[in-house]
């Protein structure tokens, strides 16, 4: 396991080198102008991660996405990056004068210890859990799964079990490196330079409304111990990924729009297809750019039509690989839609069901203040904590600078727009991780507010930045809390079967299955850890009306065994299974294996991919 560690760091480094030369070749391209080496690093990296995935993406469609490609790849970048690294390695050598000039903050304000520790030490706890195996709920059931599948492929084919395979998936292309070299561990370190980007582009923020680097260092502390960051950060999901790069799309395409450089509009333009390619609801950053425009008083047709076509083309890709294979855009569950409705009793007419809509939306805008705050119960327990409600009517009151006032209204359209799709597509709410852009966009808003707030007596202010000293403290305290089986694990130096045994119940069943001696196909029912399965498998993807179907089913994908959990007898699926002709091989933890009696034979590969797919 030590190894494994070294090596992903190692590679891990290698990689996010490649992504900042290509990055900053291709910015030096289109002639965009960085103040600062930080914000240099920013986007340069931000933009080589979206280049590497691209072309890793190209392999995909070209059926070309082998392990023994993507290193090659790896190599080929590394070779037209070398004369860059020769000549910067050369400049090290005089780095006593280059330090100067490199303008690493463009600020004179001297960094108090404290300040800049906080976030330094939740960093160091964030990838301290990058060197330990993917544990993630969707990392396992798609993130990485999927990715897995198509380099076990050799590019994209129809995962018609499933339905995840049809989401963008930028950020999984680059994911693949670290599946090339075997070495997970390289996936989530990969995932956690995405999320740096994120802190990243809220630093840039915060230095656009002037803040000291006091007060941005309290503002990294602030994002970094939310509990959607804690839930979100390190663990390979997009989400963190998808904000980075709206944010960063809005803050270049201020930046370009106040300096009237129209010929570099192709950044945040790129930036935004990044986002639509990165996960479905990146599509929101359209309108937020659109209303940017608007605000500026910019529109023109030079600006416009960029900024719509570039992420539109980047986006649509991944909509036309599913077309491609799967015939649809989008696998949708239609029971599950018309199970969840929106919520109306039957006899309804067309005109309540309006005025039951309009009242749900109307309702849900006025409380998501509350619901994405204090009482998360529609976003699955995460939340952006207390402070920003607090903060509410001072920030009402405070005579806010334009920067801020277009901050706020950002953030304004990102959260109207996922209000739309949850009343629209999913009224029982979505999860909050999909909003996380929004404290990027505010924190440095509430900060500003903090420090402008004269009209009232310097006690409330006071008390205001104790309140958020408190929630930095606690967040940074659940933290610690919340991940305790990760510290244990690498204070005791536990290997990944010992890892794994300790944290998820399932795992004893499958470390059975990956022992299966005979060639095999396992269907898993209700379980999403498929990719720590190392047989053939299939997930549940379809309703079967007895057990005859079912069986059909299994036949035609040469199933021998089962995977299920306890709600094996309550599903939809309950009666076929029930009466499937099936031996129960393994159990433990309230998950069981069964061998399907009867089935055909095997098939004759033993890999996760069989040619019937």
């Amino acid at each position: 396991m030590a190894l494994q560690i070294f090596l992903s760091v190692l590679t891990t480094s290698w990689i996010s080198l490649i992504f900042l030369t290509t990055g900053d070749m291709f910015r030096k391209k289109v002639r965009y102008h960085c103040d600062t080496l930080i914000e240099k690093l920013i986007i340069s990296t931000s933009l080589g991660f979206g280049i590497s995935g691209l072309l890793i993406m190209s392999l995909n469609f070209a059926r070309m996405a082998s392990a023994n490609n993507i290193i090659l790849f790896c190599i080929i970048l590394t070779l037209i990056c070398l004369p860059r690294w020769i000549r910067f390695s050369r400049t090290l050598r005089n780095f006593h004068t280059l330090l100067p000039r490199m303008k690493l903050l463009k600020s004179t304000t001297t960094i108090n210890f404290f300040y800049l520790f906080l976030p330094l030490f939740l960093f160091f706890l964030y990838f301290l859990r990058t060197l330990l195996p993917p544990s993630g709920f969707d990392a396992l059931m798609y993130h990485l799964s999927c990715a897995q599948l198509y380099l076990d492929h050799g590019g994209f084919y129809n995962i018609f079990f499933n339905p995840q395979a049809d989401f963008p998936m930028l950020t999984e292309m680059n994911f693949m490196i670290g599946l090339a070299f075997n070495n997970d561990l390289i996936c989530r370190q990969i995932s956690f330079l995405t999320e740096c980007m994120g802190v990243g582009a809220l630093v840039l923020f915060c230095r656009t409304l002037l803040l000291n680097w006091n007060e941005v260092c309290i503002a990294v502390a602030t994002l970094l111990t939310l509990t959607v960051t804690i839930a979100s950060v390190s663990t390979c999901d997009v989400d963190f990924a998808m904000a980075a790069w709206i944010a960063l799309s809005v803050y270049t395409l201020v930046k370009i729009v106040d300096q009237q450089r129209s010929k570099q509009i192709i950044i945040p333009a790129f930036f935004a297809g990044m986002a639509m390619s990165t996960k479905i609801f990146g599509v929101f950053v359209l309108p937020t750019l659109l209303f940017l425009l608007l605000y500026k008083k910019k529109v023109s047709t030079g600006k416009l039509i960029p900024v719509i076509a570039i992420p539109l083309m980047m986006g649509s890709l991944w909509y036309i690989k599913s077309y491609i294979h799967k015939g649809t855009l989008l696998s949708i569950n239609r029971s599950l839609i018309e199970s969840q409705g929106l919520g109306l009793p039957m006899g309804f007419d067309i005109h309540n069901q309006f005025l039951h809509f309009v009242t749900n939306v109307v309702l849900r805008t006025v409380i998501a203040p509350w619901t994405f705050t204090l009482f998360p119960s529609q976003h699955q327990q995460d939340s952006f904590g207390p402070f920003f409600v607090a903060l509410l009517p001072f920030v009402v009151l405070t005579k806010l600078s334009s920067e801020s006032k277009l901050m706020i209204t950002l953030a304004g359209i990102y959260l109207s727009c996922i209000l739309l799709m949850e009343m629209v597509f999913i009224p029982g709410g979505s999860s909050i991780r999909y909003s996380l852009v929004l404290p990027i966009f505010l924190i440095p808003v509430c900060l500003t507010t903090l420090k402008d707030m004269k009209f009232i007596h310097n006690s409330i202010v006071t008390i205001l930045r104790f309140f958020l000293l408190i929630q930095i403290a606690l967040g940074s305290i659940h933290l610690i809390k919340r991940y305790h089986q990760d510290w244990i694990a690498l204070l005791t130096l536990q290997d990944r079967d010992r890892y794994y045994s300790h944290l998820l119940p399932q795992y004893p069943s499958i470390r059975y299955i990956n022992t299966i001696p005979e060639e095999c196909t396992i269907l898993t029912l209700y379980n999403y850890d498929n990719y720590l399965i190392k047989k053939q498998y299939i997930s549940a993807y379809r309703h079967y009306t007895n057990k005859d179907d079912l069986f059909m089913d299994l036949k035609k994908h040469s199933v021998s065994y089962i995977f299920a959990n306890n709600v094996f007898d309550t599903s939809s699926n309950a009666s076929a299974f029930a009466d499937l002709d099936k031996t129960t091989v393994f159990s433990q933890n309230g998950f069981y294996v069964y061998k399907v009696n009867n089935t055909v034979s095997p098939p004759s590969r033993g890999s996760r991919v069989a040619d019937l797919f």
